[in-house]
């Protein structure tokens, strides 16, 4: 059983999306497999540390250059180790994600739910001891300046509960991501992502083609999920057409 971390006002019918381009796509058709990035190539720079805040807090327990260098070295290797598929809550298609995410000619968006994400993953994992110990699924909380006390707060949850959940917290300038988030511990993996094996017609509710698509896409789509044995998904054409230049890096 995947622990789930702070999803309040979130249930299992909440409506997550996964943005990609065709290449993306392909992949998690062919291999029916999840892609988990590792954090070292998010561009958040204080994913792992929360905030500037928090992160100097944690540098004030150190008195030397030489220590806080040596803190900061332990800390990005500790987090080499963790590797995050990420989602976006929304009832509906959101420009920003199609932006960020996709080429104008060849988007897609899968359309799935908490509870389907998380069964999907069970189905073909059920037995997989290293799956069912470093896994975990949370909301993402964004937070803005902090105090020494809400530092503390933070800390106490994140190291005397479960160190994954300092990946739950980002800057409240990534908020309009409002991402849900898969995150697997996974030691000495040279790589820099890592994959899960999935139950894609328990993952895939419905299929988006990014509206400024040419017209023969969405064929090429359907063929493609008939090819893999892909059943009962609708292929719909997504309907917002003005899509501006927007730079974020929830689907690494």
């Amino acid at each position: 059983m995947i622990p789930w971390y702070n999803l309040k006002n979130l249930d299992g019918e909440t409506i997550i999306w996964r943005y990609m381009d065709i290449i993306k796509f392909l992949d998690l058709i062919q291999t029916q497999q999840l892609y988990f990035s590792n954090i070292e190539n998010f561009n958040d720079p204080y994913e792992g540390f929360v905030s500037i805040d928090y992160k100097e807090m944690e540098l004030k327990n150190f008195k030397t250059v030489e220590e806080k260098n040596l803190y900061e070295a332990e800390k990005k290797e500790e987090l080499k180790n963790y590797f995050i598929n990420c989602w976006h809550v929304n009832n509906y298609e959101n420009v920003a994600m199609w932006k960020a995410y996709t080429d104008s000619n060849n988007g897609i968006a899968i359309k799935s739910t908490i509870t389907d994400l998380v069964v999907a993953i069970g189905l073909k994992n059920y037995n997989n001891k290293e799956y069912n110990n470093n896994i975990s699924f949370g909301k993402v909380e964004y937070i803005g300046d902090l105090n020494d006390e809400e530092i503390l707060k933070i800390k106490n949850k994140t190291i005397f509960n479960d160190k994954t959940k300092i990946l739950l917290y980002k800057n409240i300038s990534f908020k309009d991501e409002n991402e849900v988030r898969l995150i697997i511990r996974k030691k000495n993996n040279n790589n820099n992502y890592c994959k899960l094996d999935i139950d894609i017609n328990k993952l895939i509710n419905e299929i988006y083609i990014i509206p400024t698509a040419p017209t023969y896409y969405r064929h090429i789509i359907e063929k493609l999920i008939e090819k893999y044995n892909i059943k009962n998904i609708d292929v719909s054409t997504g309907k917002i057409t003005d899509i501006p230049i927007i730079q974020t890096d929830i689907f690494k």
